[in-house]
């Protein structure tokens, strides 16, 4: 465990930010974006899965998105550091992040079944 928190503070805080900021703001735009073509072509049926599952494709839905994807891309982006400070044994950060990125999901979720109940009341 000791290797973990040798790897953080070799990164400085403010190169943490930087890469947080940046994923953010790479986040909140990239994900819509790729979630809107999605939608129009059609691929990996993402348009027929969200039709089926009664969720609108308005603009709260991909507003969710680009917070989901701000979220993701600073927490991926962020860490980016610290796994090349990490050197061998980067596979333990990596391994601790997917309960991090799982945190990301659950509100997610929550947040599609509110918007298409939401969208099912008259």
């Amino acid at each position: 465990m000791q290797f973990m928190l040798d790897a953080f503070a070799a990164v400085p805080i403010s190169t943490l930010l930087k890469y947080a900021i940046l994923g953010a703001l790479l986040g909140a735009v990239a994900m819509p974006a790729i979630m809107f073509v999605g939608f129009k072509l059609n691929l990996k049926q993402t348009r027929t899965t969200f039709d089926a599952a009664r969720i609108p494709r308005n603009a709260r839905l991909y507003k969710l998105f680009s917070i989901a994807g701000a979220v993701l891309f600073a927490v991926l982006l962020a860490s980016q550091p610290v796994l090349d400070a990490a050197g061998d044994n980067e596979v333990w950060i990596r391994g601790a992040l997917i309960p991090v990125l799982m945190l990301v999901g659950w509100p997610f979720v929550r947040a599609l079944k509110r918007i298409r109940d939401e969208d099912a009341k008259p």
